[in-house]
């Protein structure tokens, strides 16, 4: 499979409807699946998060003022994502610099696009494993033909639970759902990639879903993605954040909060 990220083909206007062609080709460039995307997808999706997170602020606000306390020592509480990189040598480096820095906690990527990379990296999850002394956490990256083609995410997901399993504390995903870059053009799809992992797991009893994460502490997309009816059970609540777009960490993030 040749799978093009936000395979956005067309855009026009036909005087009543806008629609987006979505288009997965192989490597050969044959289609092997398309469709139309209405944008009231897109709109309905935006008014049901909207929706969402008016019905539950004032549950958000009550969590937010109760006391927190860090419960943990910090070396167990933060960690570091560290990649293979599908070199030995590389990859013997980076196990050197894990060492020194003392990392108890590390983040692994798996992206569906590298499914034939999967036994490199379940070696770099064992290698970590053995080196902290815990098991990782995997972040499964998806793209557009995951929404697309249901059957492939689902083999996709079955085969990284299977390679990495052994070694992973978690898998989250799916990965900045409020992102097209990243293949969701509205949470609904994301919501579907999610409920499609909770029939995955039932074959495998010990994984453990974290998510929903959403990036860069959204509110509304993270209530629509958190309260919902959809079937599916996240075991741990993740949120993602690349860089503090506020400068320093004492600047406060949607004039609640702040990272220090």
């Amino acid at each position: 499979w040749l799978i093009t990220d936000n395979s956005v083909a067309l855009l026009h206007h036909d005087g009543l409807r806008l629609f987006i062609n979505d288009t997965v080709v192989d490597a050969r460039g044959g289609v092997q699946t398309s469709r139309l995307l209405h944008l009231t997808n897109l709109h309905g999706g935006l008014v049901m998060a909207a929706a969402t997170a008016v019905v539950a602020a004032p549950m958000i606000a009550a969590a937010w003022r109760a006391p927190h306390r860090l419960g943990e020592p910090s070396a167990d509480f933060c960690g570091v994502a560290a990649p293979c990189s599908y070199d030995t040598v590389r990859d013997a480096e980076h196990l050197a610099l894990l060492d020194q820095l003392g990392a108890r906690r590390v983040l692994v990527r798996a992206a569906v696009w590298e499914r034939q990379r999967l036994p490199q990296l379940a070696r770099w999850c064992a290698q970590v494993h053995e080196l902290t002394g815990n098991p990782v956490v995997v972040a499964v990256l998806q793209n557009r033909a995951s929404v697309c083609v249901p059957r492939q995410w689902c083999a996709d997901l079955a085969q990284i639970f299977t390679a990495l399993g052994p070694h992973a504390e978690a898998f989250q995903l799916p990965h900045a759902p409020n992102r097209t870059k990243w293949g969701c053009f509205h949470l609904g799809e994301a919501l579907d990639l999610l409920a499609q992992a909770e029939r995955v797991r039932q074959d495998f009893p010990g994984v453990r879903l974290a998510g929903p994460a959403v990036i860069d502490f959204e509110p509304a997309p993270l209530a629509r993605m958190l309260f919902n009816r959809r079937r599916f059970t996240c075991d741990i609540g993740t949120s993602l954040l690349y860089v503090d777009r506020r400068g320093a960490p004492e600047n406060t993030q949607c004039g609640l909060f702040d990272l220090a």
